[in-house]
């Protein structure tokens, strides 16, 4: 909480002397994004409650101030969505673009439905009905990513359209991380000739070997998911993946 600005901490409840009255917050995330015709990112604080949720804009440390105050059920998680990159081809009046700028949230007594907030008309906009209850919520300019006990759903930014899903390793949770052309998760382990099972990372040196290794060698079907179904090219390339992390990249 020392990043969150002392007059954001007062007026949304967060000053250590009212400390027991700030129970009611379910979810806190600070946020860098980009805005709807601005060159440079905002810097953002969104808030989840009990009643509904808010954010806030620090992005002047000495002017911080409210954007949304919206009274509602209890907020289980929320995202906010960076402005979509809009293609030539595009028109502008595309949902993502046109909604923009959009919060992404998920009602704690309906975790299998993202909601998606249009800070432009304070309503909601659209809704992803999920097939089981989302565990965390990524973005970037390009992509939405739900990430599920054992899978990662990606969406296009624009339509917010299935692109295509990854399995991860369920007992490790939906590890992952999106980027504008990328997606790097873990996956379960594979099943050796002589029926052992490959090593995940652990704790200590094992760990920073598995972590450098899955960096080094990036996983052959998720790399091979996002060349041809995002971004197909005659060109690209594919290396064989190791054991412990994989990923999913496409450079370019």
């Amino acid at each position: 909480s020392g990043y969150i600005p002392t007059a954001v901490k007062e007026a949304a409840g967060l000053s250590p002397q009212i400390s027991e009255a700030v129970r009611h917050i379910t979810w806190l995330s600070i946020e860098r994004i980009f805005w709807p015709e601005e060159t440079l990112p905002r810097q953002l604080v969104v808030i989840g409650y009990t009643d509904g949720f808010q954010v806030w804009d620090f992005s002047d440390p000495a002017a911080s101030k409210e954007l949304i105050s919206k009274q509602d059920k209890a907020v289980l998680q929320a995202r906010m969505l960076p402005c979509p990159l809009l293609p030539v081809d595009v028109a502008a009046d595309v949902m993502g673009v046109a909604c923009a700028p959009v919060m992404a949230y998920l009602h704690k007594s309906a975790p299998a439905l993202v909601r998606l907030f249009s800070l432009k008309s304070h309503d909601d906009v659209h809704l992803l009905r999920l097939t089981e209850p989302a565990k965390s919520l990524q973005a970037s300019r390009k992509f939405f990513a739900v990430g599920f006990a054992k899978s990662v759903e990606l969406y296009d930014s624009l339509r917010f359209q299935v692109v295509f899903s990854v399995q991860c390793h369920g007992a490790m949770g939906p590890t992952y991380a999106l980027g504008q052309r990328w997606l790097a998760y873990n996956i379960p382990p594979h099943e050796k000739s002589d029926g052992s099972w490959e090593s995940q990372p652990r704790a200590g040196g094992g760990l920073s070997r598995q972590l450098k290794d899955g960096l080094q060698y990036l996983g052959q079907v998720g790399q091979r998911t996002l060349d041809q179904v995002l971004m197909p090219s005659p060109e690209a390339s594919f290396v064989a993946p190791p054991s412990g992390v994989h990923g999913a990249v496409r450079s370019g």
